[in-house]
């Protein structure tokens, strides 16, 4: 869709509503990764402006956040969207409609057990939003890893776009995985793959 980077915040916010919307027309009920991986980003504002959009386009959903603090803040800045809000233990007791989308905001590794109970039994689609639940701790064990490699397989990228030391990655849907390299001259087109690439493969590249 596009092989040159946003120029700005604002102009990736604009496709990533756009290939969000356009990989939820292509499977109602899929597992959706959106991931703006900006240091300092303000991501709950980004989240409700991502939620506006949805309703624009006549998309009902929820907005849930991993903690009963996160989930407040939300209510409170945004009053007019409180009914739409909730935290995941929430989302576990109450009877939410189906199968209006589930925003999952932010989940990491100490909410993995209960955001893949939620999201095993929600028959729902589900917008996960700068979720980082790949766990790295020495010691974690190959039983647990392997499920959580397992759980994380079930998902498929709708936007991510994510700053390296030299240069940028990035996926649109329903474009392939871009790898820019950061240049005199500014970002430019570097390679491209249909899965996303391993740390090692863009290091040999760059």
């Amino acid at each position: 869709m596009h092989e040159v980077l946003p120029k700005d915040l604002r102009e990736a916010e604009f496709r990533l509503f756009k290939s969000s919307i356009a990989s939820l027309g292509k499977n109602p009920l899929g597992r959706w990764i959106v991931t703006l991986k900006f240091e300092g980003l303000k991501l709950l504002p980004l989240v409700i402006r991502y939620s506006r959009e949805l309703l624009k386009s006549h998309k009902n959903h929820y907005l849930a956040f991993p903690d009963a603090g996160a989930t407040a803040l939300a209510k409170r800045e945004y009053p007019e969207m409180s009914e739409k809000i909730f935290s995941f233990n929430e989302v576990k007791t109450k009877q939410l409609v189906q199968p209006n989308i589930l925003l999952a905001v932010m989940p990491t590794p100490p909410d993995f057990e209960i955001f893949e109970d939620i999201a095993n039994k929600y028959s729902g689609p589900i917008v996960m939003i700068n979720g980082n639940l790949e766990d790295s701790v020495v010691g974690i064990g190959s039983v647990a890893r392997d499920r959580r490699k397992r759980f994380l397989s079930s998902w498929n990228v709708s936007y991510w776009l994510e700053p390296l030391k030299a240069g940028a990655l990035m996926k649109a849907f329903p474009s392939d995985w871009i790898l820019f390299q950061l240049t005199d001259q500014g970002y430019s087109y570097k390679s491209k793959f249909t899965d996303k690439p391993t740390s090692e493969e863009i290091y040999e590249l760059l």
